[in-house]
């Protein structure tokens, strides 16, 4: 990841199916990757809800990495206890090359 240096820690995998989950106290919850063609989607879940997946576009003029993009999963949650599970999966998609997932920020709002 040639941009790591911009970023104090990262979580960085690139295998399909790794998984990511933990409790917060809050309102709101957005992760920021460091974003790129090469970059993995992911499905997600809070408080054992429904399965989500995510769909980021990737725009023709985005490299392999290094664009710091924010997802917001949720804002309008009831003040208190929460679980989020995260899962990398491949996107599929047009101009989706490979499943580097690199989470860079997890940020509660409280």
């Amino acid at each position: 990841m040639p941009n790591a240096q911009c970023y104090e820690q990262v979580l960085s995998t690139a295998a399909v199916g790794a998984k990511l989950s933990f409790a917060f106290t809050g309102r709101g919850l957005s992760l920021g990757f460091d974003f790129g063609r090469t970059s993995s989607e992911f499905r997600w879940r809070l408080d054992g809800g429904d399965w989500q997946l995510s769909k980021r576009d990737r725009p023709f003029w985005v490299g392999p990495d290094g664009w710091f993009r924010i997802t917001s999963i949720a804002d309008d949650l009831p003040d208190g206890e929460h679980f989020f599970e995260l899962e990398v999966v491949h996107g599929n998609a047009d101009g989706c090359e490979g499943t580097n997932c690199n989470l860079a920020l997890i940020g509660v709002v409280g």
